[in-house]
Parts: C-alpha cells; sequence; structure tokens
C-alpha cells in the first residue's frame, strides 16, 4: 500500500499530490482489501466506516475531501496496472471485470521491501506537507 500509495502520489497532478499519497490512508486503520471484495454489495457498512476513517484523515490534514477524480483515476489505472503486472491473466477471477485497455503500459513496480516504502512513504509525506505548509504562510 505504501508503494502504491508514493506511487500514485507522484503521477496524479502536482496539485493533488498529498491526496494522492493519504488516498489510502484507511487501510492502515482496516488493513488493505482488494477492490473486488470493497465493491460487494454485503461490504456496503465496512466500506460506509471505511469512508468515514478516510474522511477524517483528510479532514485532519486539510485535504481536499473526497478526493478529487484526477487522483481516483491515477489509482484506478495504477490498480488495473498491478493487477494486469502481477496476477497471470488465467488466475484472474471474470468477476472482477478488469479492463486492461486503462493499464499504464509504462510502469514496471520497484517491489520495496517494507521499511524501504515506509520510509519513501514517509519522505513523501514531509516533503509535500512541508511543501504545502511554506505555501501557505506566502
Amino acid at each position: 500500500v505504501a508503494e502504491h500509495s508514493v506511487i500514485v502520489s507522484h503521477v496524479c497532478p502536482p496539485e493533488y499530490a498529498l491526496e494522492g499519497l493519504l488516498h489510502d490512508a484507511a487501510e492502515y486503520v482496516f488493513g488493505d482489501m482488494c477492490n473486488p471484495l470493497k465493491s460487494m454489495s454485503i461490504m456496503a457498512e465496512y466500506r460506509a466506516l471505511y469512508d468515514k476513517m478516510e474522511c477524517a484523515i483528510f479532514k485532519q490534514f486539510n485535504l481536499i475531501w473526497p478526493y478529487p477524480a484526477d487522483v481516483k483515476l491515477v489509482d484506478r489505472r495504477l490498480y488495473v496496472t498491478e493487477v494486469h503486472k502481477m496476477i497471470p491473466a488465467e488466475k484472474l477471477n471474470p468477476l472482477w471485470k478488469i479492463n486492461f485497455d486503462h493499464a499504464y503500459d509504462y510502469f514496471d513496480f520497484p517491489n520495496w521491501p517494507r521499511r524501504v516504502a515506509k520510509k519513501k512513504f514517509l519522505d513523501r509525506f514531509y516533503d509535500l506537507n512541508n511543501k504545502r505548509n511554506e505555501r501557505q504562510k506566502k
């Protein structure tokens, strides 16, 4: 999740980089769950709690909520790309209905070890947050 979030923050428009970095922050509390499961109707209560947590995190950092469509688009395209690159087509569940036309062809994922991903996430957070604070002082 940390690696994915760092990449989203670099790919989305620069003005939404912090939203891109924190777009999955609620997964820190709830854990990572694949999108096909999250979208099932039996997960409605989970989704409602997840959305409340995500909203609270975004409010805490004074970010745009719900996060901009540009961030959602990058997140979705990166997710499709990850599935495309990491799971053989014959092992995909047809119920997932993933359109690989939306994959980023040029991405190779670094597959950072956890400690590296955590450090890169935190470094990116502090960098973006400090830049935002400097802009707000002006």
